[in-house]
């Protein structure tokens, strides 16, 4: 089974899940830092919960991503530290399957700043990887573009509880087209 055929099938059915984005200080979790994690618990398809917390990273944010996050030093001054917020954030999403675009990118970060080798999870499921092959034509499929396309709002991104927000709203139309696949 191929990745694609098998992100499909964790979308196929799905009522129940966590929705997850993070936003960092860069690209890579051995050297940047987490400055915003967030969370939506869907059940039924419907968002019942949701989790929110800036993150007070060690270094200064650089400027490049206060600009793109509107997060800055100053927003993040009285945040908890990493360690304080990591677990309150895993118990949110418990052992769900987890949503998000681009997971593994998130995912990578979590894994970095627990104390585990895995994130216990029921599993991951990604609406960029979805959107590729359900919309291979679209000319992109990041995730303001495809909340654009399916009418949802746009504004605030790059803020992980927005960003949350927007993937719960693509994913379900996402898991709309899979229904009228064959």
């Amino acid at each position: 089974m191929t990745k694609s055929q098998k992100n499909l099938q964790q979308f196929m059915g799905l009522h129940d899940y966590t929705v997850i984005d993070l936003e960092t200080t860069g690209l890579d979790p051995s050297v940047n830092e987490i400055i915003q994690l967030s969370a939506v618990r869907v059940r039924e398809n419907c968002v019942c919960d949701t989790f929110d917390s800036f993150v007070r990273p060690t270094n200064p944010i650089p400027p490049f991503i206060t600009g793109l996050t509107g997060i800055g030093d100053k927003t993040v001054s009285e945040a908890p530290p990493i360690g304080k917020i990591i677990y309150d954030f895993l118990d949110f999403c418990d052992e769900d399957i987890i949503v998000g675009h681009n997971v593994s990118f998130d995912i990578g970060f979590i894994i970095r700043n627990a104390a585990f080798a895995e994130f216990p999870i029921g599993g991951k499921a990604d609406t960029a990887d979805l959107a590729r092959v359900l919309l291979p034509d679209l000319a992109s499929r990041k995730l303001v573009d495809l909340a654009r396309h399916f009418g949802i709002s746009s504004s605030g991104a790059h803020n992980s509880l927005n960003d949350c927000m927007m993937t719960y709203g693509v994913a379900e139309h996402l898991m709309e087209l899979i229904q009228d696949q064959p």
